[in-house]
Protein backbone atom coordinates (compact mmCIF):
# COMPACT_ATOMS: atom_id res chain seq x y z
CA UNK A 1 0.00 0.00 0.00
CA UNK A 2 1.51 3.35 -1.02
CA UNK A 3 -0.79 5.36 1.24
CA UNK A 4 -2.96 8.20 -0.08
CA UNK A 5 -2.08 11.57 -1.56
CA UNK A 6 -3.61 14.53 0.27
CA UNK A 7 -5.16 17.13 -2.01
CA UNK A 8 -4.27 20.12 0.20
CA UNK A 9 -6.18 23.28 -0.79
CA UNK A 10 -5.00 25.97 1.73
CA UNK A 11 -1.73 26.60 -0.11
CA UNK A 12 1.91 25.43 -0.29
CA UNK A 13 2.17 22.33 1.86
CA UNK A 14 5.35 23.36 3.66
CA UNK A 15 3.94 26.66 4.97
CA UNK A 16 0.23 25.93 5.39
CA UNK A 17 0.21 22.40 6.82
CA UNK A 18 0.30 22.16 10.67
CA UNK A 19 3.26 19.82 10.96
CA UNK A 20 3.42 19.95 14.75
CA UNK A 21 0.22 17.89 15.04
CA UNK A 22 2.41 14.89 14.25
CA UNK A 23 4.91 15.59 17.03
CA UNK A 24 5.10 13.48 20.16
CA UNK A 25 4.09 16.51 22.25
CA UNK A 26 0.76 16.86 20.44
CA UNK A 27 -2.13 15.14 22.16
CA UNK A 28 -4.21 14.89 18.99
CA UNK A 29 -4.82 11.36 17.77
CA UNK A 30 -5.06 11.68 14.01
CA UNK A 31 -4.70 8.02 13.12
CA UNK A 32 -2.28 8.77 10.28
CA UNK A 33 1.20 10.17 9.65
CA UNK A 34 3.07 11.83 6.76
CA UNK A 35 4.71 9.19 4.61
CA UNK A 36 6.51 10.95 1.75
CA UNK A 37 6.45 13.89 -0.67
CA UNK A 38 6.16 14.04 -4.43
CA UNK A 39 6.65 16.99 -6.74
CA UNK A 40 8.65 20.17 -6.16
CA UNK A 41 8.09 23.70 -4.90
CA UNK A 42 4.49 24.80 -4.62
CA UNK A 43 3.48 21.66 -6.49
CA UNK A 44 4.75 19.42 -3.71
CA UNK A 45 2.22 16.87 -2.53
CA UNK A 46 2.17 14.97 0.74
CA UNK A 47 1.26 11.32 1.07
CA UNK A 48 -0.33 10.03 4.26
CA UNK A 49 -0.30 6.57 5.73
CA UNK A 50 -2.72 5.18 8.29
CA UNK A 51 -1.34 4.06 11.64
CA UNK A 52 -3.12 0.78 10.94
CA UNK A 53 -2.02 0.46 7.30
CA UNK A 54 -2.46 -3.10 6.07
CA UNK A 55 0.69 -2.78 3.91
CA UNK A 56 -1.10 -4.51 1.04
CA UNK A 57 -3.66 -2.91 -1.26
CA UNK A 58 -7.19 -4.22 -1.32
CA UNK A 59 -8.12 -6.17 -4.38
CA UNK A 60 -8.87 -3.87 -7.30
CA UNK A 61 -7.71 -0.70 -5.45
CA UNK A 62 -4.54 1.35 -5.13
CA UNK A 63 -4.51 1.44 -1.31
CA UNK A 64 -5.64 -0.48 1.73
CA UNK A 65 -8.93 0.26 3.49
CA UNK A 66 -7.42 2.10 6.53
CA UNK A 67 -5.43 4.44 4.25
CA UNK A 68 -8.40 5.01 1.96
CA UNK A 69 -10.48 6.13 4.93
CA UNK A 70 -7.98 8.86 5.89
CA UNK A 71 -9.21 11.42 3.36
CA UNK A 72 -12.83 11.10 4.47
CA UNK A 73 -12.02 11.10 8.18
CA UNK A 74 -12.82 14.05 10.43
CA UNK A 75 -9.20 14.70 11.59
CA UNK A 76 -8.00 15.50 8.06
CA UNK A 77 -11.04 17.65 7.32
CA UNK A 78 -10.50 19.53 10.59
CA UNK A 79 -6.83 20.13 9.75
CA UNK A 80 -7.75 21.62 6.39
CA UNK A 81 -10.56 23.74 7.84
CA UNK A 82 -8.24 25.20 10.51
CA UNK A 83 -5.54 25.85 7.91
CA UNK A 84 -8.04 27.90 5.90
CA UNK A 85 -9.51 29.76 8.87
CA UNK A 86 -8.35 28.91 12.38
CA UNK A 87 -10.85 29.85 15.11
CA UNK A 88 -9.67 32.24 17.84
CA UNK A 89 -7.69 30.63 20.66
CA UNK A 90 -6.72 27.64 18.52
CA UNK A 91 -3.77 25.86 20.22
CA UNK A 92 -0.46 26.72 18.58
CA UNK A 93 0.24 23.08 17.73
CA UNK A 94 -2.73 23.11 15.36
CA UNK A 95 -1.51 26.17 13.45
CA UNK A 96 0.62 26.21 10.33
CA UNK A 97 3.85 28.11 9.87
CA UNK A 98 2.05 30.79 7.85
CA UNK A 99 -0.55 31.24 10.58
CA UNK A 100 2.09 31.46 13.30
CA UNK A 101 4.02 34.09 11.31
CA UNK A 102 0.82 36.09 10.86
CA UNK A 103 0.15 35.82 14.59
CA UNK A 104 3.66 37.04 15.43
CA UNK A 105 3.26 40.04 13.13
CA UNK A 106 -0.14 40.81 14.64
CA UNK A 107 1.29 40.57 18.16
CA UNK A 108 4.17 42.85 17.18
CA UNK A 109 1.75 45.43 15.77
CA UNK A 110 -0.36 45.24 18.92
CA UNK A 111 2.76 45.60 21.07
CA UNK A 112 3.87 48.68 19.13
CA UNK A 113 0.41 50.22 19.45
CA UNK A 114 0.39 49.58 23.20
CA UNK A 115 3.90 50.99 23.58
CA UNK A 116 2.83 54.15 21.74
CA UNK A 117 -0.24 54.41 23.95
CA UNK A 118 1.89 53.97 27.07
CA UNK A 119 4.31 56.63 25.82
CA UNK A 120 1.47 59.08 25.24
CA UNK A 121 -0.02 58.31 28.65
CA UNK A 122 3.40 58.75 30.28
CA UNK A 123 3.78 62.15 28.65
CA UNK A 124 0.26 63.10 29.70
CA UNK A 125 0.95 62.05 33.29
CA UNK A 126 4.20 64.03 33.26
CA UNK A 127 2.40 67.15 32.02
CA UNK A 128 -0.33 66.73 34.62
CA UNK A 129 2.27 66.18 37.34
CA UNK A 130 4.06 69.38 36.32
CA UNK A 131 0.80 71.33 36.41
CA UNK A 132 -0.01 69.96 39.87
CA UNK A 133 3.49 70.87 41.04
CA UNK A 134 3.10 74.39 39.63
CA UNK A 135 -0.22 74.85 41.39
CA UNK A 136 1.29 73.62 44.66
CA UNK A 137 4.08 76.17 44.24
CA UNK A 138 1.49 78.87 43.60
CA UNK A 139 -0.47 77.92 46.72
CA UNK A 140 2.74 77.94 48.75
CA UNK A 141 3.64 81.38 47.39
CA UNK A 142 0.19 82.71 48.23
CA UNK A 143 0.46 81.31 51.75
CA UNK A 144 3.98 82.56 52.51
CA UNK A 145 4.25 85.94 50.75
CA UNK A 146 2.61 89.09 52.04
CA UNK A 147 1.94 90.85 48.77
CA UNK A 148 -0.11 94.06 48.59
CA UNK A 149 -3.04 93.93 46.18
CA UNK A 150 -2.37 90.28 45.44
CA UNK A 151 -5.76 89.72 43.84
CA UNK A 152 -5.06 92.55 41.39
CA UNK A 153 -1.70 91.02 40.51
CA UNK A 154 -3.24 87.63 39.78
CA UNK A 155 -6.22 89.10 37.95
CA UNK A 156 -3.92 91.12 35.68
CA UNK A 157 -1.70 88.08 35.03
CA UNK A 158 -4.70 85.93 34.11
CA UNK A 159 -5.99 88.68 31.85
CA UNK A 160 -2.61 88.81 30.12
CA UNK A 161 -2.62 85.03 29.73
CA UNK A 162 0.72 84.42 31.43
CA UNK A 163 1.65 81.04 32.89
CA UNK A 164 2.05 80.00 36.49
CA UNK A 165 5.83 80.42 36.37
CA UNK A 166 5.42 84.08 35.42
CA UNK A 167 2.75 84.59 38.10
CA UNK A 168 5.10 83.10 40.69
CA UNK A 169 7.90 85.39 39.53
CA UNK A 170 5.65 88.43 39.83
CA UNK A 171 4.52 87.39 43.31
CA UNK A 172 8.13 86.96 44.44
CA UNK A 173 9.10 90.31 42.90
CA UNK A 174 6.09 91.99 44.48
CA UNK A 175 7.03 90.55 47.87
CA UNK A 176 10.48 92.12 47.42
CA UNK A 177 8.82 95.37 46.29
CA UNK A 178 10.40 94.93 42.85
CA UNK A 179 7.06 94.68 41.07
CA UNK A 180 3.87 96.64 41.50
CA UNK A 181 0.59 96.36 39.66
CA UNK A 182 -0.06 99.62 37.84
CA UNK A 183 -3.70 98.89 37.17
CA UNK A 184 -6.13 100.48 39.60
CA UNK A 185 -9.89 100.31 39.82
CA UNK A 186 -12.12 103.38 39.94
CA UNK A 187 -12.98 102.67 43.57
CA UNK A 188 -9.27 102.59 44.49
CA UNK A 189 -8.69 105.88 42.73
CA UNK A 190 -11.64 107.47 44.51
CA UNK A 191 -10.45 106.06 47.84
CA UNK A 192 -6.95 107.53 47.43
CA UNK A 193 -8.35 110.92 46.45
CA UNK A 194 -10.41 110.83 49.63
CA UNK A 195 -7.33 109.93 51.71
CA UNK A 196 -5.41 112.77 50.09
CA UNK A 197 -8.11 115.28 50.98
CA UNK A 198 -8.51 114.01 54.53
CA UNK A 199 -4.93 113.10 55.54
CA UNK A 200 -2.66 114.70 52.98
CA UNK A 201 0.10 113.54 50.70
CA UNK A 202 2.10 111.77 53.42
CA UNK A 203 -0.81 109.44 54.16
CA UNK A 204 -1.17 108.73 50.45
CA UNK A 205 2.56 107.97 50.24
CA UNK A 206 2.41 105.63 53.25
CA UNK A 207 -0.56 103.71 51.90
CA UNK A 208 1.08 103.52 48.49
CA UNK A 209 4.17 101.88 50.00
CA UNK A 210 2.33 99.64 52.43
CA UNK A 211 -0.71 98.59 50.39
CA UNK A 212 0.57 99.14 46.87
CA UNK A 213 -2.09 101.73 46.11
CA UNK A 214 -1.76 104.84 43.98
CA UNK A 215 0.97 107.25 44.89
CA UNK A 216 0.44 110.96 45.09
CA UNK A 217 1.96 111.40 41.62
CA UNK A 218 -0.03 108.65 39.88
Amino acid sequence: CPGVMLDWSPGPIFTTYPWSVHSDECTAKLGHRPDRFTGEGDETRIWLRSETCASLCDAGTTECTPCRQILAAKPVNDLEARANDAPPHTPYQYLSHAQLVKMVHSSADEKNALQLKILNLTRQVARTSRRISDHKRLLMALATHDVPRLHHLIRLAVKQGVGIDEILRRIEDAAKRLYNVKSFSDSEKKFMRLIKRMAGRKAVYAMSKFLGLLSATT
